[in-house]
């Protein structure tokens, strides 16, 4: 009964041995390199957006650059060394950084109110739209618009003063 045994389970092994062989041999590779030169690019022919769109979309951008510039600059404030810097110094990063998340929230606020518009202006019907262009020229918040009581500090600012 011992010897059987033994031998099924040969069996079944030499069985799955060949059948893995069989596989493999079955996929064994291809010359390729001549069906990567006769693909073609794939290209995506879309409608070009509209205008509201694209200046939401754009002021949205900006206001989160600004929001990422302002926790970049608290970060680098949270990792100063304190035991080398004077308390005007501190004041000073502070200060600023007061002013850079004032900004980031006016810019904010000012994106979302773009795309509030942009989305009133894209649920105009078409033939309306026209209307309204030909008798009041459509007016769009522009970026040049936005609040003008806000200093910009770009992600050049003066090093110094950041740390």
């Amino acid at each position: 009964m011992r010897k059987f045994k033994d031998l099924i389970k040969r069996f079944i092994a030499l069985t799955l041995a060949a059948t893995m062989i069989l596989s493999l041999s079955a996929c064994g590779s291809k010359d390729t390199t001549n069906e990567a030169e006769e693909l073609e690019p794939i290209t995506v022919d879309r409608e070009p957006e509209p205008e509201s769109l694209k200046v939401a979309n754009e002021a949205t951008t900006i206001a989160l650059r600004q929001y990422i510039y302002a926790r970049l600059a608290t970060e680098k404030f949270l990792t100063l060394d304190s035991s080398s810097t004077t308390m005007e110094e501190v004041s000073d990063i502070v200060d600023e950084l007061l002013v850079i998340w004032e900004n980031a929230e006016q810019y904010s606020l000012a994106a979302e109110e773009l795309s509030s518009k942009a989305e009133k202006i894209l649920e105009i019907s078409v033939s309306k739209q026209e209307s309204l262009i030909g008798r009041h020229k459509l007016q769009l918040m522009s970026l040049a618009s936005i609040p003008s009581g806000l200093q910009f500090y770009g992600i050049a600012a003066d090093p110094k003063k950041l740390g």
